[in-house]
């Protein structure tokens, strides 16, 4: 598929004066590349936008610098409800506060949270990790001491170091891994014990005895994955679904009409609580539903940004 790939009806349908909204063209930013999993997802609901409502979406994947590079564009575009864009939170709120731009993410208009995905930790199953409480304890008694994850103060990195401190849980090394396919393979090949990853994959890694999952990261665990326990629910640990959960946020430019944005909600709103819609995400392992809107979109990206240090000196675990 082309780097703008358009999904429903070729053409405009006009300008929005004496219709509803939506009536012209939408144009979806997805802040990583075609072939990204976020890039998906803005198809499938591009795809469902034009079913729900008949306006075409034109889908933009604008990928790099984390996602920094989609998102600030939306700073040169026009704040009419016919334009915003996916991202995640806490990955780019995170990327801004380590590399600032010349742009302040929380100008943007939050528009609503339309899903998540969850970080779990996976173990190679020749180590016969009976839960999370054996494997820091096997840690703790030095038969241990590396874990796997995404680049060096990524989120994933972050989850970890915090983790750490609030189970007492003595890791020393940390290996980096392209991506969630590639961190699985290297836990199941010896690599590395155990890492973290996207719950959404680990299960069926899991499911065909490639890796174990250990435990999830958010409080109340993954819908998608009921059985493993969760982060403050099973374990009994501090909440850090600030940095553990990854929840999908569509944002718009700045200085969005309140009425416009909340017509915008409505619009993904159908969509992503259509049957069909939550059908492919089930099928995927994604957690598909509607959250925060308006406001509190930006609040959930600020939270990113004054918890880290609150939580962490991240200075210090990027010297490590």
């Amino acid at each position: 598929m082309s780097t703008a790939a358009l999904t429903g009806v070729a053409g405009c349908l006009g300008d929005d004066e004496n219709g509803e909204f939506p009536d012209q063209r939408i144009n979806l930013i997805s802040t990583y590349p075609e072939g990204s999993g976020t890039t998906a997802i803005a198809h499938r609901l591009g795809t469902e936008i034009t079913e729900q409502s008949g306006a075409d979406v034109e889908v933009e994947p604008i990928g790099g610098a984390a996602g920094l590079r989609g998102t600030g564009e939306l700073f040169g575009r026009e704040a009419d409800g016919y334009t915003f864009a996916l991202l995640w939170s806490p990955s780019q709120p995170l990327a801004t506060a380590t590399n600032p731009p010349d742009w302040d993410i929380l100008d943007l208009s939050g528009v609503a949270e339309i899903g998540a995905y969850t970080l779990s930790l996976v173990a190679n199953p020749d180590y016969e990790f009976e839960d999370f409480h054996d494997l820091v304890d096997r840690y703790n008694d030095g038969e241990f001491d590396t874990v796997g994850g995404l680049a060096v103060g990524h989120a994933w990195h972050i989850t970890l170091a915090i983790a750490r401190q609030e189970a007492d849980w003595n890791w020393s090394n940390f290996v980096t891994f392209d991506g969630t396919n590639d961190a699985i393979r290297g836990v199941a090949a010896g690599e590395v014990p155990a890492a973290i990853t996207t719950t959404d994959v680990a299960i069926t890694a899991d499911q065909e005895g490639e890796i174990d999952l250990i435990n999830n990261f958010v409080s109340d665990g993954d819908p998608n994955a009921p059985d493993v326990p969760a982060w403050v629910d099973d374990l009994g640990m501090p909440n850090i679904d600030f940095i553990s959960r990854y929840n999908l946020l569509a944002v718009a430019p700045p200085d969005l009409d309140a009425d416009r944005r909340d017509e915008l909600v409505d619009v993904l709103s159908d969509c992503v609580e259509s049957e069909e819609y939550q059908e492919w995400a089930d099928e995927t392992n994604r957690i598909a539903g509607m959250g925060a809107t308006g406001d509190d979109v930006n609040d959930m990206m600020g939270t990113v940004i004054e918890e880290i240090p609150e939580r962490l000196d991240l200075d210090e675990l990027l010297e490590e």
